[in-house]
């Protein structure tokens, strides 16, 4: 999966959540969203969330990632 601009995969995270909660009721689509105090805690632990910013928010461990060189594209772009 390769994440570039913050705003095209984070944006989706509630239509996939919204499709989730269809299938697992714990999946609630409300708690998961972007706010001006930042994200909410589901969103904060999505997969998503952690691709898109884990050069962006120091909370967010890089210990799984690489940036790999193989991406075209915006040089921010990471593929995990």
């Amino acid at each position: 999966m390769c994440a570039a601009v913050q705003g095209d995969d984070t944006a989706k995270s509630p239509h996939m959540a919204r499709i989730s909660g269809s299938v697992y009721p714990d999946v609630k689509a409300g708690d998961f969203f972007m706010s001006q105090a930042g994200p909410s805690p589901m969103m904060r632990d999505s997969l998503i969330y952690k691709l898109v910013n884990f050069r962006l928010d120091p909370d967010v461990s890089a210990e799984h990632f690489r940036t790999d060189l193989r991406c075209k594209g915006d040089p921010r772009t990471v593929c995990a």
